[in-house]
């Protein structure tokens, strides 16, 4: 039970605790007391404590004093309060301490109260509250306490407020006609205080009103003699007024007095949690109170703020979020660890959880967000629909009021958080809805960065904050205590903070702790070394306790730091925890864990803390982790890993492989890959046997497939394999696994410089030839396509077509007949079965949005766009193409955008935007190739070449890296090549390097080949082979050369079919009139000029 605590100040200073005195210990204890009512419940910070406490010389460990004052005062205040309960009466307020009692509990308060209530009451009404005022002072106020600078002027306030009182009370009394009782109690008043000319005025107009004219005047007469001999002057007008009418004894001296004299100010009321003060800040705001307003016209808008740490993103949100909480919207905010260990869509779960908590939604969708919360199964399927059931949870509350949510650090989001947050900005078309989120741009990686393009439409700003300017550092330094400062200090701090507030914050700091003198001549370099300096005031156990958390993160579970503390004491650890808070380091975001004030706070901490004792922290961290939340794979696997040595290899492989698949199966495959990664090395020191090391190495392929590393898995498939096949031979089940772990949907072929891996081909073979499993059989069906598809066309054919039988009819999985769709892709991209690619387009997308797969529906959308492209219709492939976007998961957003791109460059280029298209070609290749995307550099190569033939050009860079490529790959190379010679005008060496003998691979590039090598045959003038072109791409008039392919094009076939006509003597002019017709609909000039310019 909360128990009754008041405490007294006019008097001698005394705490009554359930209507009992308590002792309040020695003097400086009883200061602290004294100081915290001064504050009338606002906070006061631990450093102006601790200053005015020592009277301005604090010794050494002052700090430590102050917090053993306050642990004492708290048990006399709440002697029952039960351990680990928070203090209710002396509470921690960042950055010190208040007293949190009831308005009346403090006498000071309740006088203040009385007296503003008596003001508003007639006099006889008023007298009762007056005389309950003046009967709570019982000496002078602070009286023990009356000489400390921090004291006097509170206790002069409310001397100046008692006699006030007095006063105020008489003029009641006097106005209700007890004259002549009132004037002993005046007599006595005047006799104490003889200058004050209210009291004067009052106690003549009572003897007035009592019959003695003649004491009236002598009285009135007595302080005009004091006010001339003290002071030197008159009387005021209103005992001069009164002076006059006593002589002439006015009729009005007998009516109701002026009004009461109005009391002093009151004392403040308690804390209030208000919104934090932000400077230098308004055009910032009001670029978020814009993106307010645009929100949900069409749809969700996002704005990203970034900066470095410490500039103040989250000062601004809050500030913002505040603003819009109390204008009427729903506002929630997720924030990403800063710190390893967290599972996957751990800002989600925040939002979520507050979601439902303020509005209970509808049990079916509750179901169906359990995942996200750990309250039910986790399913590879999980992002997917977790991405839909809160997109629908957000369209529920948008119905009811505007929702802004906050996503802070998004530099440190999962995939699955970033998936999540894709869907939702992407698919709440009419919702008003506002995402802001922060980052630090330095720090946000490729798939941050491929998130942010896919949301270009929703982005609705970006705003990119800068330090405060002058006028905001010399407030900020003055609102944490720097007073007065020069100019040249100002100039000082400006310089070496760049206005990064939280530097200029913990300067003023201090500051206020070691004196602005030194601080201002000395300002560390860093904010780190600002920290360092502050931390270094702390006690050591303080420090220690503060360390310990920061190996738990920026988020700290107090029940599990008090687990890793252990024989530091459980109080000790609390009195630590709550110095962090009073002294501003820590957060106290709800009773059972705190958080560090900023992240820089926590690194400096861990940073600075030996490799050696971090690893053994790291294993102490394990262990309270396991006792207290031991079903956190996450943490788990987190500081198993993190503590290296100090912990048994083989179980840190059993908590990372466990905490790997977990979140691989919600979506997280870079995190998964990570894990994998960090199982790996950890082969020998596990001591692993063969199995349990392929296990590893497959799921580590698959997690690579999936984060969309390429190369990486291929890389991994292969090791794994040689793993397999050393040794004595390994069950079929186990090489099944080992050659069919690449399980993520295929787009792009996944050998380097097209190479077939026989190896793999063999062992594929074979297991085939002794497989009857059905499943089984379809993942080594669509393994030996995706390894030699572009090689073997008549055998791709029948394998695909085989694993499309094997999984046709009610029963098949879902994801097993997606699989064997994906492979058919295959065998239909060339000119022969093109006729497919609609249908199994569609039965991909049809299929994949019933199952929740994602990543299939997004490849199903890439074979609509490729064949609306072959249409020439370019705005039904774009749509296609922004499809695609929206549904690609985290692993294949990359690619998917790459392939966007590639096809926003090929439009450039057909619209004649030739600088545009080529410098979009190398900058797409670029990024597709360094994320892991093989064999991308090539469409770099390829785009380069279709800008120069539409130019008519080519220049001597171009050709240069046609030769390296040519003498790398020989044959694959030839065709472009021989064309780039040609269009140089090198045709000698044009024919050296060129194959017509080679057949044209019948792929997506097949109308592409064939369109160089016509152009070859022309400039070089071979009949032969120009008629072999011209009968090959007859049927192809009407189209552009390559286009089907989405990625580049010749332009008109028809302008190739009209070159080869002229050059074998045929008819040519249709043929150009059908080049000008296509190119004109298309809005290709330059192509349509130049068909134009070679008619008859």
């Amino acid at each position: 039970m909360t128990p009754v605590v008041t405490v007294s100040v006019l008097g001698p200073l005394r705490a009554d605790v359930d209507g009992r005195p308590a002792d309040l210990g020695g003097p400086r204890q009883r200061a602290v007391l004294a100081r915290l009512a001064v504050a009338g419940g606002q906070p006061v910070s631990a450093d102006l404590l601790v200053d005015d406490i020592w009277s301005g010389e604090p010794p050494p460990r002052a700090l430590a004093a102050l917090q053993v004052h306050v642990s004492h005062l708290r048990r006399i205040l709440e002697p029952n309060r039960p351990p680990r309960a928070p203090a209710t009466v002396l509470v921690s307020v960042a950055p010190g301490y208040a007293l949190a009692l009831e308005p009346d509990a403090l006498d000071s308060r309740r006088a203040a109260r009385l007296l503003d209530e008596a003001a508003a009451l007639p006099p006889v009404a008023a007298i009762a509250p007056l005389r309950a005022a003046l009967e709570c002072w019982a000496g002078a106020a602070y009286a023990e306490f009356a000489d400390e600078p921090w004291a006097a002027p509170e206790a002069a306030r409310l001397a100046e407020l008692r006699l006030q009182a007095v006063e105020r009370l008489a003029e009641a009394r006097l106005a209700t006609g007890e004259a002549a009782a009132v004037v002993p109690d005046l007599d006595r008043h005047v006799r104490g205080h003889p200058l004050r000319e209210e009291a004067v005025r009052l106690l003549a107009l009572a003897l007035y009103r009592a019959g003695r004219q003649a004491d009236a005047l002598a009285a009135l007469a007595g302080a005009r003699a004091r006010l001339a001999d003290e002071l030197g002057v008159d009387p005021g007008p209103a005992l001069r007024e009164l002076e006059r009418d006593v002589l002439a004894q006015a009729p009005h001296l007998a009516a109701t007095p002026s009004a009461p004299v109005k009391a002093a100010a009151a004392a403040p009321a308690p804390p209030v949690a208000e919104p934090p003060v932000l400077l230098g800040r308004e055009a910032e705001l009001d670029r978020l109170r814009a993106a307010a307003v645009r929100a949900g016209a069409p749809g969700p808008q996002v704005v990203l703020v970034s900066a470095d740490a410490g500039v103040g993103k989250s000062t601004l949100v809050e500030g913002f979020r505040a603003e819009l909480a109390a204008s009427g919207w729903d506002t929630v905010v997720g924030r990403c660890p800063e710190a390893e260990g967290a599972p996957p869509g751990w800002p989600w779960r925040e939002i979520v959880t507050a979601l439902t908590a303020a509005r209970p939604p509808a049990p079916e969708l509750a179901e169906r967000l359990a995942p996200l919360l750990d309250a039910g199964p986790v399913t590879p399927d999980r992002t997917f629909w977790l991405a839909t059931a809160v997109a629908e949870l957000l369209a529920s509350h948008t119905a009811a009021a505007p929702v802004l949510v906050v996503l802070e650090d998004l530099h440190r989001a999962d995939g699955e958080s970033l998936q999540l947050l894709r869907t939702v900005a992407g698919g709440l078309a009419g919702h008003r809805l506002l995402v802001v989120t922060t980052l630090r741009p330095a720090e946000a990686g490729d798939e941050l960065a491929a998130t942010f393009a896919a949301l270009a439409g929703p982005i609705g700003d970006r705003i990119e904050l800068a330090g405060l300017d002058r006028e905001s550092i010399v407030e900020l330094l003055r609102r944490n205590g720097s007073g007065e400062l020069t100019a040249e200090q100002v100039t000082r701090v400006a310089e070496r903070t760049d206005g990064n507030p939280l530097f200029v914050r913990e300067t003023a700091r201090l500051a206020a702790a070691e004196g602005w003198s030194t601080a201002a001549t000395a300002v560390p370099a860093g904010v780190g070394d600002v920290l360092r300096r502050r931390l270094a005031r702390l006690p050591a156990q303080a420090r220690t306790v503060l360390r310990q958390a920061a190996v738990l993160g920026r988020d700290v579970d107090v029940d599990t730091l008090l687990a890793l503390v252990g024989d530091a004491g459980e109080d000790e650890a609390l009195d630590a925890l709550e110095l962090g808070v009073m002294s501003g380091l820590l957060t106290e975001p709800d009773p059972a864990s705190v958080r560090f004030a900023h992240v820089l706070v926590r690194d400096t901490l861990y940073e600075d803390m030996p490799r050696l004792r971090r690893t053994r922290a790291h294993a102490a961290a394990l262990e309270a982790v396991s006792a207290v939340r031991p079903g956190d794979r996450s943490a788990l696997a987190h500081h198993a890993l993190a503590a290296g040595a100090a912990v048994d290899a083989g179980r840190a492989v059993v908590l990372a492989s466990d905490a790997a698949r977990a979140a691989a199966a919600a979506g997280a495959h870079r995190q998964a890959a990570g894990l994998w990664a960090a199982v790996a090395d950890r082969f020998d020191a596990a001591a692993l046997g063969r199995e349990a090391r392929l296990d590893v190495l497959c799921a580590h392929v698959s997690a690579l497939a999936h984060s969309g590393a390429t190369a990486p898995a291929v890389r991994r498939r292969a090791e794994a394999l040689d793993l397999a096949l050393a040794g004595s031979p390994v069950a079929d089940s186990t090489l099944t696994q080992v050659v069919t772990c690449y399980d993520a949907p295929v787009s792009w072929t996944l050998r380097a410089d097209n190479a077939v891996d026989t190896r793999l081909v063999g062992v594929l073979e074979g297991l085939l030839d002794r497989t009857d499993s059905i499943p089984d059989r379809v993942r080594l069906l669509t393994s030996l396509v995706f390894e030699i598809e572009g090689e073997q066309e008549a055998r791709v054919r029948d394998l695909t077509a085989e694993a499309l039988a094997l999984t046709e009819g009610e029963g098949t999985d879902p994801a097993l007949r997606c699989l064997a769709l994906n492979a058919r892709f295959y065998a239909i991209f060339g000119p022969d079965l093109w006729h497919e690619m609609k249908g199994v387009g569609t039965e991909l997308v049809e299929l994949a949005d019933r199952a929740g797969l994602p990543g299939y529906r997004a490849q199903g959308l890439h074979l609509l766009f490729m064949d609306a492209a072959s249409e020439q219709d370019l705005d039904a492939a774009q749509r296609h193409v922004d499809a695609a976007v929206a549904a690609a998961p985290g692993g294949q957003l990359g690619f998917t955008l790459g392939w966007s791109a590639i096809f926003a460059a090929l439009r450039a280029l057909v619209v004649g935007e030739f600088d545009a298209s080529e410098a979009a070609y190398a900058e797409i290749g670029a990024r597709l190739e360094a994320g892991g995307v093989t064999n991308a550099g090539l469409i770099a190569i390829l785009g380069g070449l279709a800008v120069a033939h539409a130019r008519g050009r080519v220049d001597e860079r171009l050709l240069a890296v046609f030769a390296m490529v040519h003498e790398r790959a020989p044959v694959e190379a030839a065709e472009s090549y021989a064309l780039a010679l040609a269009m140089a005008g090198d045709l000698e060496r044009s024919r050296q390097v060129w194959r017509p003998d080679i057949p044209q691979r019948r792929t997506y590039y097949w109308q592409l080949g064939m369109a160089m090598r016509s152009e070859t045959a022309v400039a070089l003038g071979d009949r032969e082979v120009a008629a072999e072109c011209y009968e090959a791409l007859r049927p192809w008039a009407g189209t552009l050369a390559g286009l089907s392919s989405g990625t580049v094009t010749l332009g008109p076939v028809d302008e190739t079919l009209g070159r080869l006509a002229r050059l074998l003597d045929l008819p040519a002019d249709e043929h150009f009139r059908g080049a000008v017709a296509l190119a004109d609909r298309l809005g290709a000039r330059h192509w349509s000029a130049r068909a134009a310019a070679q008619l008859g």
